[in-house]
């Protein structure tokens, strides 16, 4: 590998810097004083850390009073996610913590760590093959957040062009994009959704720190995936954003329910438009109406579309258990609950779920909502809506 200077930093609670690590070459480093590190860092052609560029590096700015604008950096953070889009993640994996728990926090070992990233994210990519890697340098070549990655490749990478991205999401977005808007105006946004959207796996989805860093994010994912253009030619449209036949995939049913024959489009098809575009709306429905199904399909398709979780938040434990025992018997998995009945075992179980983007619909009780646990598991996906079923 080239000339690369692995660097981490350890803040305390406060924020203050207290511990630097890294690795150049053979030589390794653990100090409470930047002074070694600095000088490392003026020698290296190239610096690389796991969220360097808005963490390690602004600090290090600071203390050592100069800068590395003109310094190649690569941050592992930021690829992360174009490149491990099946299972996306920030963290390193600190493994080091098994041998030592009190360890708790070592820059040299995350510094080694980012190291062996680097190396998983480079090989990752060049097994994805040559087509992805030119679209990713086609949006991200020109970034300097982004670009110093592509220079550790041997061979030259060719720039794509529009119709090979085209090519990469055929079928899997609206055929009304304007595609080279995208391209000229918010390519690493792009980046970001193409990942997950190349895939076609309804499991994957945009990190949320992802969205927070990067806000267009969502934009472009939801003008790819959700802004139906109405046009029966459009075969994603027509197939994966028409209700009528996201009724019959899920639930199996030919027909929403009707209550008035008067009424051109029945209230639960007309509920479950609300659901799906945003819009205000106020429904009543008889017993036994199939006033759950007015949530629960929105929350599917949309969960399928862009990734996003509904929060259905219940009183009752029993209608929590009915609920997502009656949507596994129609072969509908991703609905999952966290309540007290659950074993520890259970509880990691559902809770990895959600986390992973497996889980389309969360049920949970008021008090649930109160666990730091629960909380943070929350902020970790995209929440399209929190229901609150059977109010008092």
């Amino acid at each position: 590998m080239k000339d690369i200077l692995f660097l981490d930093i350890e803040c305390d609670q406060k924020g203050v810097p207290r511990d630097f690590g890294a690795v150049y070459g053979s030589k390794e480093l653990h100090e409470r004083s930047p002074t070694k590190l600095g000088e490392w860092m003026d020698s290296a052609s190239i610096l690389c850390g796991h969220n360097i560029i808005t963490h390690d590096l602004p600090i290090l700015e600071k203390l050592l009073d100069t800068s590395y604008s003109k310094k190649t950096v690569i941050d592992t953070l930021l690829w992360s996610p174009l490149i491990f889009s099946q299972n996306p993640y920030h963290s390193l994996v600190k493994g080091y913590k098994i041998v030592n728990e009190e360890d708790i926090n070592n820059p040299l070992s995350d510094a080694k760590l980012t190291r062996t990233l680097l190396n998983q994210e480079l090989n990752t990519l060049q097994s994805q093959g040559e087509e992805w890697k030119s679209i990713l340098y086609l949006l991200l070549g020109k970034d300097v957040r982004f670009n110093g990655f592509f220079d550790l490749f041997e061979d030259k990478i060719a720039n794509a062009n529009t119709s090979e991205v085209l090519q990469l999401v055929r079928d899997k977005i609206c055929n009304g994009v304007y595609l080279n808007e995208l391209i000229a105006l918010h390519p690493v946004e792009l980046a970001y959704v193409l990942a997950v959207v190349r895939l076609n796996d309804s499991q994957s989805v945009i990190p949320k720190w992802v969205l927070n860093t990067f806000p267009k994010t969502l934009d472009v994912y939801k003008e790819l995936r959700f802004s139906s253009c109405q046009e029966e030619s459009c075969s994603y449209c027509s197939e994966q954003l028409n209700p009528k036949k996201a009724l019959k995939q899920y639930f199996t049913y030919d027909t929403f329910k009707r209550f008035d024959s008067s009424r051109d489009i029945s209230l639960q098809e007309e509920t479950v438009n609300a659901g799906l575009h945003n819009d205000s709306f106020v429904a009543v429905f008889p017993t036994g109406g199939g006033k759950s199904l007015t949530f629960q399909l929105p929350a599917l398709m949309r969960g399928d579309a862009l990734g996003e979780l509904t929060v259905v938040v219940s009183p009752l434990v029993s209608l929590m258990k009915d609920q997502v025992d009656n949507l596994k018997k129609r072969s509908i998995n991703k609905a999952v609950s966290i309540n007290g009945l659950l074993t520890p075992l259970e509880r990691d179980e559902v809770m990895s779920q959600v986390e992973s983007g497996f889980a389309r619909l969360l049920y949970v009780s008021p008090e649930t909502l109160r666990s730091p646990s629960v909380l943070r598991l929350l902020r970790t996906r995209l929440i399209r809506r929190f229901v609150i079923d059977e109010a008092v």
